[in-house]
């Protein structure tokens, strides 16, 4: 009875319950004002940490980056030091080849001259020995 008897029937409002109507509205307008501050704070705040992970991963990464630059150049170094290091050896080892076949060629040389010598000190000795007994 009371819903079905006040459709469409409008009734005029006192002042104090206009003033209180007026005060609720505001109230409520304040509250939800109040919300969407609220809600535009968080959402700046959850966008400010996005950015913030954000740019710490691009630095994160770029260190890591420079970290992994670092290794490969270290590790090309390493190489050319470790072919440098090879090339020397092999140098050093061809130089010890010739330097021992040029002492091997001396040495042959020396010991056919001392045969060379010996021979012929024989062939003296015997001419000597030869020339004494002729006499």
């Amino acid at each position: 009875d009371g819903a079905e008897g006040n459709r469409g029937v409008k009734r005029r409002l006192s002042p104090e319950e206009a003033a209180a109507l007026r005060a609720a509205q505001q109230e409520v307008e304040e509250a939800e004002a109040h919300r969407e501050r609220n809600y535009q704070a968080w959402l700046a705040e959850k966008d400010m940490e996005t950015k913030q992970k954000e740019e710490e991963k691009k630095k994160k990464e770029k260190e890591e980056d420079e970290i992994v630059e670092k290794f490969n150049h270290l590790a090309k170094e390493r190489d050319l030091a470790f072919k440098q290091w090879q090339a020397k050896k092999k140098q050093a080892k061809q130089e010890e080849v010739q330097r021992a076949r040029r002492l091997q060629v001396r040495l042959d040389q020396e010991a056919a001259m001392r045969k060379k010598n010996s021979m012929k000190d024989k062939v003296v000795k015997l001419a000597k020995e030869t020339a004494w007994v002729s006499k």
